[in-house]
């Protein structure tokens, strides 16, 4: 669930605390991984490098 509320995440999910959803936070590097290659890309080619 990229991009969503850890709140409401953890709610759906049924957590008590807010610290039993963080800990899933991590599996969303992927995504900025992604986006952060995208972005460079991005500028290489307006760069014409």
């Amino acid at each position: 669930m990229a991009g969503e509320n850890l709140y409401l995440v953890g709610k759906i999910l049924g957590h008590k605390q807010h610290r039993t959803t963080a800990s899933y936070d991590h599996l969303a590097d992927e995504h900025l991984l992604y986006a952060a290659e995208k972005v460079g890309k991005a500028i290489a080619e307006a760069m014409e490098i």
